[in-house]
């Protein structure tokens, strides 16, 4: 019986080792568990975080946006300011004078042109081109012998604000031919 003993010793030492092997096995798998769902969990609240950033900064680009419309005007809109001042001083004018109200006239102009120019708003000028379509909208045709649809004569002018078309210059083009 002796002989037994030993072997019964090596088997429970076998199933000891097993079971500590096992209990290691899983000890290992739930430690690596733990780290995946630890990783988990912080690529989750990242990601939230993330989340949350972008939605504030589409927020804050909202808002950008809206005091960007309802202020864009403002620069434009104190350029002009000069210009009415001359307009009330002429319309208050009581002396009379031709020429005070021509010198008026021509000063407040020179305003507006200057309001224009600081905001690049460009009049189309197209005297001798031929007629662009993007730019220039014929109201008549007249004889000419210069080109068929050479711009005659300018009916109101166009204007553009930085190389955009604000209104298309209103034009008399040759109709090719003399009458």
């Amino acid at each position: 019986m002796q002989n037994q003993e030993p072997i019964n010793n090596t088997e429970q030492d076998l199933n000891q080792n097993q079971t500590e092997n096992l209990s290691n096995e899983d000890s290992i798998e739930a430690d690596e568990l733990k780290q995946v769902h630890n990783k988990v969990q912080e690529y989750h609240d990242s990601w939230l975080r993330a989340k949350a950033e972008l939605e504030n900064a589409r927020r804050r680009n909202l808002e950008d946006l809206e005091k960007m419309r309802k202020f864009c005007i403002e620069n434009f809109a104190e350029s002009l300011l000069s210009v009415m001042d001359s307009l009330q001083a002429a319309a208050n004018d009581n002396s009379g004078s031709l020429e005070t109200i021509k010198q008026g006239i021509d000063l407040t102009l020179k305003q507006l042109q200057s309001a224009f120019d600081k905001h690049k708003i460009i009049s189309i000028n197209p005297i001798d081109e031929i007629l662009n379509p993007a730019y220039h909208q014929a109201v008549s045709m007249a004889p000419s012998e210069k080109p068929l649809n050479t711009v005659l004569e300018i009916v109101q002018k166009g204007y553009t604000i930085s190389d955009r078309l604000m209104r298309p210059a209103l034009v008399v083009v040759s109709s090719g031919s003399t009458a």
